[in-house]
């Protein structure tokens, strides 16, 4: 679970058939049966909505980058750790 005041890196990767979430240098979601084929990315949020709560709050983000081809395991554990 994730703990309000801590500060977190995350890098988020995902191909048309996976997608990988890394967390302060741990993988903690691999997920082989995601699709993301056709559309436009135009628009980056980040929220969190979880199923026991109604309202979804924003998540204070003190840098976001955009690599236009995918980071490799190593890359992504090595720019998330602490």
């Amino acid at each position: 679970s994730l703990n309000v005041g801590t500060i977190y890196l995350a890098a988020v990767v995902y191909t048309q058939t996976t997608l990988k979430i890394y967390l302060n240098g741990s993988l903690v979601v691999n997920e082989t049966g995601f699709s993301a084929s056709g559309g436009t990315f135009n628009e980056l949020n980040f929220k969190f909505q979880s199923s026991s709560s109604s309202f979804p709050f924003t998540i204070p983000t003190k840098q976001a980058l955009l690599f236009d081809t995918a980071l490799s395991d190593d890359e992504c554990i090595e720019l998330t750790t602490i």
